[in-house]
């Protein structure tokens, strides 16, 4: 996958997609694989808002049950085995557990037969799974055995415990990326840094989208029959300048907050506690610990996006604190804040919205041809596309999901033998089976590739090489996010560093404009990630990246 704006020019698209995030990625896959002719663009880089931030867990609606919302749930399980069926290297198997009470809605004679209903509604979840995908069954535990569970966060006493599983994104960024490059094999044309100014449209039809090539300043059209407006909170943003209406837009929106603990809390389970109605995850990722999720009104979008208001972040740690007694969370323990904007229903709800938004009428989004797509979960969107593309092709995309996504790219090696067995394993745990291609790059440039980038570091140089020349690295950021660095906090100063130097000397870039921006980079992480009194509002992905919408 090389970026070729070129490749967008001259050419009529069936569908532009704007948005690069889970969302506008599987919907371009999806539309790819039905015979479309694709374009997605994204103003910044794939995956570097929506997925950036988020809990990664991948979930099929256990506790939609509470409301008997069965559609729902239904369509949460069908995503869930849809991304780990595409891309299993990066989806795992995560244990979930609770703690039941004697009465209440936590109580295992209401737990108990929601996990045997689960069970049975979710019967097909591990169909077309690959083995060390699968979920196993869910069941009641001993009170002695969740306790055991939960000690190293809390000491108590339960009646008994719920235990059942989801996934979890091993990279979510990765996993964003990775669908974009399925989209790209299967034909789709795309492009990260392309800002979309504009829809095109006239006569109540649209035309296609105007867009600026942010690594060159130069501004272009593009001509699609339809337009998938996939900008999540700035969806809005984007019709107001085309002259379209907003009225069905969503008016007001809620921060959603989890962070990253530079730590692990010594649960091998993600456990759920309890607080005010609602639970706390604190889950095992990475070798370190995630928390969340809080929601934090904000007053507006602009407000929004500046990041989480300093007395947020002391409420959420403090909440975490009182939660999990025994873990001894305090301010310094968190190495990365992950911030994002999810759409209300209507301004004053606590809670956002329950389902995505989708607009697929002329008379909501003002043109024919433009849908309008707002995600409200990581899981939702490989479920999302079908709806969309459905709309978009008139005529059902199901047998995509029977095919693996990583099909046709099983070539072997030259010498595979002959790679180290530690640079086998790091391939086959990022690319999956397309490891054959990257580990095929590195050959050709000598076994040099094939060593760590820093001594003690996992990324290999081959990642590197392969970021730049097949996965659209343009600058910095998006090489540290290929690499998958600084999703659990600062890589460190020598890391960023070494990116650098390796791509002023090896990628060709610009050496004065690398170094400033890794100085902005490791900047960036020493004011918004490690610890600090009071943390400063702003955007908190890593620069480039944009508050999204977390799982």
């Amino acid at each position: 996958m090389r970026r070729d704006p070129q490749a967008l020019h001259g050419q009529s698209f069936d569908v532009a997609i704007v948005g690069g995030g889970m969302h506008g990625a599987w919907i371009a896959l999806r539309a790819a694989r039905a015979g479309c002719r694709v374009a997605l663009l994204e103003r910044d880089d794939f995956g570097s808002g929506t997925s950036a931030n988020s809990l990664k867990i991948l979930h099929g609606g256990l506790r939609y049950l509470q409301h008997l919302d069965l559609p729902r749930m239904r369509r949460s399980i069908a995503a869930r085995r849809a991304h780990a069926r595409w891309f299993p290297h990066l989806f795992e198997a995560l244990p979930c557990v609770m703690p039941l009470q004697a009465g209440g809605l936590r109580s295992p004679w209401l737990l108990g037969p929601a996990l045997l209903a689960n069970e049975v509604i979710a019967a097909d979840r591990n169909a077309g799974v690959a083995p060390a995908s699968r979920l196993p069954a869910g069941r009641l535990l001993s009170g002695a055995r969740c306790a055991s569970e939960l000690a190293s966060l809390v000491r108590c006493q339960p009646l008994a415990g719920a235990l059942w599983w989801d996934g979890i994104a091993r990279d979510a960024e990765r996993l964003v990326l990775e669908v974009v490059l399925a989209a790209a094999r299967a034909g789709a044309v795309v492009a990260n840094h392309a800002s979309v100014e504009r829809i095109v449209h006239a006569g109540g039809q649209v035309r296609g989208v105007a867009w600026t090539d942010r690594l060159t300043g130069r501004s272009h059209e593009l001509s699609a029959r339809s337009v998938v407006n996939a900008a999540g909170p700035w969806a809005a943003e984007l019709a107001r300048a085309s002259g379209l209406p907003v009225d069905a837009l969503p008016a007001a929106w809620t921060g959603a907050l989890n962070v990253v603990l530079r730590r692990p809390l010594g649960n091998a389970m993600a456990v759920a506690l309890t607080t005010a109605g609602r639970e706390l995850f604190f889950v095992p990722w990475q070798g370190r610990t995630m928390i969340g999720t809080a929601y934090c009104p904000v007053p507006s979008l602009q407000e929004g996006t500046r990041g989480p208001p300093a007395p947020a972040v002391h409420r959420f740690i403090a909440q975490a604190a009182a939660l999990a007694p025994e873990a001894g969370i305090e301010m310094a323990d968190i190495a990365r804040i992950h911030w994002g904007l999810l759409p209300l229903r209507r301004a004053g709800d606590a809670l956002p919205r329950k389902s995505p938004l989708l607009l697929m009428d002329a008379a909501q989004t003002g043109a024919k041809g433009l849908l309008v797509v707002i995600g409200e979960k990581l899981t939702s969107a490989p479920e999302v596309s079908r709806v969309v593309v459905r709309a978009l092709v008139a005529r059902d995309g199901g047998s995509t999901d029977e095919i693996s996504g990583d099909a046709g790219v099983r070539r072997e090696v030259p010498d595979v033998a002959l790679l180290p067995e530690a640079a086998r394993a790091r391939l086959a745990m990022r690319f999956g089976r397309r490891w054959t291609e990257v580990a095929r790059m590195g050959i050709e440039h000598g076994e040099k590739y094939f060593e760590p980038l820093i001594a003690g570091s996992p990324v290999l140089l081959v990642e590197l090489l392969h970021a730049v020349h097949a996965e659209m690295a343009q600058n910095l950021s998006d090489l540290l996010r290929r690499a998958g660095l600084g999703q659990a906090g600062h890589p460190g100063a020598p890391m960023i560093d070494a990116c650098a130097q390796w791509a002023i000397e090896h990628a060709g870039w610009d050496a004065a404009h690398t170094r400033r921006e890794a100085r902005e980079i490791d900047a960036w992480f020493a004011g918004r990630c490690v610890s600090h009194e009071t943390l400063p509002a702003g955007p908190l992905g890593l620069p480039g990246e944009q508050p999204g919408q977390p799982a």
